[in-house]
C-alpha cells in the first residue's frame, strides 16, 4: 500500500511541473536515486538527494532562467510575485 501511494504521488506531481523536458530528468533522476539508496542505504539516499538539489542549482534548461530561479540566484521579487499573485485586471479579460 505505501508503494502505490508514493506512486500515486509521483504520477500526480508530474503533471504539475512547468518544464516538459524537467519531468525527463526527474525520472532519470529518480531511478539514480532509488540504485544510490539499494547501494548505500540511508547514506546513499542523503547523497543522493544533495547531489540531485547541486543538479538542479547548476544546470540551466535549453531556454529560460534556470530550474530553481526565484531561489537559485535569489531574486526576491521574483519569488513575491511567484508566491503572490496579482488579480488580473478587468481591462485584460
Amino acid at each position: 500500500p505505501e508503494v502505490l501511494v508514493y506512486m500515486a504521488f509521483v504520477s500526480v506531481a508530474g503533471f504539475a511541473q512547468p518544464s516538459y523536458e524537467l519531468g525527463y530528468a526527474f525520472k532519470l533522476l529518480r531511478v539514480a536515486l532509488l540504485l544510490v539508496t539499494a547501494a548505500f542505504d540511508v547514506w546513499g539516499f542523503c547523497l543522493g538527494v544533495v547531489g540531485i538539489f547541486i543538479l538542479l542549482c547548476t544546470t540551466k534548461p535549453l531556454v529560460g532562467k534556470g530550474y530553481l530561479y526565484p531561489l537559485v540566484p535569489f531574486n526576491g521579487k521574483a519569488l513575491l510575485r511567484l508566491l503572490v499573485r496579482e488579480p488580473i485586471s478587468r481591462d485584460n479579460t
